[in-house]
């Protein structure tokens, strides 16, 4: 079994395996504006949290569901990870609604299969979600048993936002046309 071990002191977390469950999103968290990648403009950002089938069988949260997550720019653009997620998942294709407008909150409970791989990056082994598909036909719906606390990593990533007020200032205003603003 691979251990997840980071720089920040925090417990490391066993890896979940390679393969396809069945999973439930248990969480949406906005992230605000964050640095855009390799020196890009910022970008609004999610969290996606899911808790697939599989469990752990060791450690600190031996028995608990392992839980992954998806972070996506908050776009609807056509070529957009989110887009691309979302006519995969729930079958939604922005481009065939002239609203241009998605909730995310409505994705919490939903079914869905996910398709996980390690990725290592940096000298660090991590589990990542390679797809996000309907739930299979004949499996069973998960119920959440997610406990509602903030992962470490969102909390760090909100209060590093790019968009949150100065003391005594404004926000950065977000710089994408509103009509593509699905967390709004």
């Amino acid at each position: 079994m691979s251990f997840l071990v980071d720089g920040n002191g925090s417990e490391p977390r066993a890896l979940c395996p390679s393969g396809v469950f069945n999973a439930v999103c248990v969480a949406v968290y906005d992230l605000g504006m964050q640095p855009g990648y390799q020196d890009g403009p910022p970008k609004r950002k999610a969290v996606l949290l899911y808790e697939v089938e599989r469990r752990m069988t060791e450690g600190k949260y031996k028995g608990q569901r392992h839980q992954l997550s998806k972070i996506v720019s908050a776009s609807l653009h056509e070529k957009a990870v989110l887009s691309s997620l979302l006519r995969s998942w729930v079958g939604y294709d922005p481009a065939r609604d002239p609203s241009k407008r998605f909730d995310l909150d409505g994705l919490k409970g939903k079914s869905c299969t996910l398709n996980v791989v390690e990725e290592g990056r940096n000298g660090k082994v991590r589990s990542i979600i390679a797809s996000v598909s309907p739930k299979m036909g004949s499996a069973e719906a998960l119920t959440p048993e997610f406990d509602g606390r903030v992962p470490e990593f969102v909390r760090r990533m909100q209060d590093e936002r790019l968009d949150k007020p100065a003391p005594g200032g404004t926000a950065m205003k977000d710089p994408s046309p509103e009509p593509e603003d699905p967390l709004g």
